[in-house]
């Protein structure tokens, strides 16, 4: 929709919507003026000042939950890393008196079959620790909620 300005006459004349005069305008303000006035804000706020017992009771207990769950968080996170590092700590060692094993037992045909079958129980008992560790770090709040479904 393109408006021209009309300078054909004196003064020219700017284009407009019709139903803008300022008799319009302010009966519009009136009537929204009005309709504010009709809200009870007064009894609405009474009415919200005798909230019932129970959502009374309600409140105070989810405080008290939110309270205690704070607690609980801010304590579990001070202990979820310096778990997950001990974890670590305890493959590295696994890992190391595996190597060693494997130096004193790789003179012998038998003993390098031997500890061969070994190294790879001690591999096997080590995975799910190194997956617990990392699971961890990655989801410390698993320790407040659990295992998932999903897992």
């Amino acid at each position: 929709m393109s408006c021209r300005l009309d300078r054909s006459s004196s003064p020219p004349l700017l284009p407009s919507v019709g139903g803008g005069d300022l008799q319009s305008v302010i009966a519009t303000i009136g009537q929204v003026t009005d309709a504010i006035d009709s809200i009870p804000f007064t009894r609405i706020g009474r009415m919200a000042g005798r909230a019932s017992p129970k959502v009374v009771q309600t409140l105070v207990h989810l405080d008290s939950a939110l309270v205690a769950l704070d607690s609980v968080t801010s304590t579990v996170r001070g202990q979820v890393g310096p778990m997950v590092t001990q974890m670590r700590q305890t493959m590295e060692q696994l890992r190391s008196t595996a190597r060693g094993l494997n130096g004193l037992m790789g003179g012998t045909l038998q003993g390098q079959e031997n500890l061969d079958d070994m190294v790879k129980e001690m591999t096997r008992a080590a995975r799910p620790l190194r997956e617990l560790a990392n699971y961890l770090s990655e989801h410390p709040e698993a320790l407040l909620r659990g295992r998932s479904k999903d897992r």
